[in-house]
């Protein structure tokens, strides 16, 4: 049925609205549905875009730019699908199964245990036993690789006496003793990025990794403050413990091409992606679906243009899952799906293939639709991002910014300024209302819309649909 259209006169309440994080949190959150935040502006204001003068650059934004294939194609994490009982037939099978079903691939995350012990920088034999031949195959087969690392160096770990022994670690109070510390995968000390030593060190394992088996870059995890103790030394004093999140952020710069990081505290001048913090498989604002807009809107516009919006249907945490048994609820993993094909880039790691051929041939279709008409608006944009500043998704508000009603809106986005889009994020439905600012918009279907602002009420967006518009005007 066709969908209504209504002038929108007083703007209704739609729910959630981003907010900012404090550089010390470890997440990003978004309002309650329901709350409403205002934005106030002058009579006379105008919107200015100006460009940075090269002195200022450096400090506002990236100065380059990820690799072209991390916008064009999606990167696939083994995380979600094996979480830390990846081996080498599980990688082969994986990367196997990529080529059987005709994706593209940017590149292959190896994510978690790979190693023996967490702080070890090598493959365990027994889970990999032919590792470079594995990487040979890899190649072969067209898939660049990169491996998943982070800070921690477990008591455990042939390294923990090593870091001792040079001192390579966060200390405690006295500045005798390493600062020991519990995160997800067990207790070990904190590598001290504030010590030069301690970043040649945790570095040049990496270029060793890369220069042995070909790795490509590193997905650089965790990094918040809420991993530190509460009372440490570092080898130079911080002002504020965020200081050294940004250092650690820092270890990724040699690798910026197709590295990840999770955390930043004045780092948008790093030329890397930035991840969202891990999303659960639910429909809801608590790190579900929902939370994906809010959040990306959030770090955009704090400066951070490259974004990742995590993987299609979240982790897969137990007890996070929203009911879901073995795999992501299907309509979950397919909004998902189509939502992240209007991102920066897109990340895999429980494959379509795990569902039934018309989720096969829906994410086929999307992945070729981010290729062909997002990437390379994405990439346009990304060019200007050094030179300018401006956000790659862009809330409604920074085409309208007098209109009272885009202040409001956390379910839709923009990509630049000429594409919006307005995904389904409510279970069950195949309908939902879509705010066009002022402006002419042609539709996905190829309606045009010339009377605005308006709102299309219960818009029709099949399962396999995303209702997206293009400015004409």
């Amino acid at each position: 049925m066709p969908a209504r259209i209504a002038a929108l006169r007083q703007p209704e309440r739609v729910g959630a609205a981003p907010v900012c994080g404090r550089p010390s949190c470890s997440s990003w959150h978004a309002r309650p549905r329901g709350s409403t935040m205002y934005t106030f502006l002058p009579e006379n204001f105008t919107p200015v875009k100006q460009k940075p003068s090269k002195e200022l650059r450096p400090m506002l934004g990236p100065s380059k730019i990820p690799a072209e294939n991390a916008f064009r194609y999606p990167i696939w994490s083994t995380w979600a699908l094996y979480k830390n009982d990846i081996d080498q037939d599980k990688l082969l099978r994986f990367a196997e199964k990529i080529k059987k079903y005709h994706f593209n691939c940017s590149h292959i995350e190896i994510d978690d245990m790979y190693t023996q012990a967490y702080g070890d920088f090598d493959f365990d034999p027994v889970k990999f036993p032919n590792v470079t031949e594995m990487f040979a195959k890899l190649r072969e087969d067209g898939f660049k690789v990169t491996l998943w690392t982070h800070p921690f160096i477990n008591y455990n770990s042939s390294n923990f006496g090593v870091g001792i022994e040079r001192q390579l670690f966060i200390k405690e109070p006295s500045g005798r003793l390493p600062a020991m510390v519990e995160w997800w995968n067990g207790i070990g000390a904190i590598l001290d990025f504030t010590n030069p030593a301690a970043r040649d060190w945790f570095q040049s394992h990496l270029r060793q990794l890369r220069h042995k088996y070909g790795i490509s870059s590193f997905k650089f995890d965790a990094g918040e403050t809420s991993y530190l103790p509460k009372q440490f030394s570092t080898f130079r004093p911080l002002s504020d413990p965020s200081i050294w999140s940004r250092r650690y952020t820092e270890m990724a710069i040699p690798f910026y091409e197709l590295a990840e990081v999770r955390v930043g505290y004045q780092s948008q001048n790093i030329s890397c992606f930035f991840r969202i913090i891990d999303r659960d498989s639910v429909w809801g604002y608590e790190l579900g679906l929902k939370s994906l807009i809010p959040t990306v809107l959030t770090i955009s516009m704090l400066g951070y243009p490259f974004v990742f919006a995590d993987m299609i249907g979240g982790n897969f945490f137990p007890n996070k899952t929203g009911g879901a048994v073995e795999i992501p609820n299907r309509e979950l993993y397919v909004r998902w799906l189509e939502l992240s094909a209007f991102m920066p880039s897109m990340q895999f790691s429980i494959p379509p293939w795990l569902y039934d051929k018309e989720v096969v041939e829906i994410a086929q279709k999307f992945t070729q639709l981010h290729e062909s008409l997002v990437a390379p608006l994405l990439l346009e944009l990304a060019g200007e991002v050094t030179d300018t500043g401006d956000p790659i998704i862009r809330p409604i508000w920074w085409i309208s910014p007098r209109d009272e009603a885009t202040h409001r809106i956390d379910s839709q986005f923009l990509i630049g300024d000429t594409l919006m889009v307005a995904p389904v994020l409510e279970m069950g439905k195949q309908e939902r209302d879509v705010y066009l600012p002022a402006g002419k918009w042609r539709s996905y279907k190829g309606e045009l819309f010339e009377k605005t602002p308006v709102l299309l009420t219960d818009y029709p967006v099949d399962l396999d649909e995303v209702a997206y518009f293009l400015w004409v005007s």
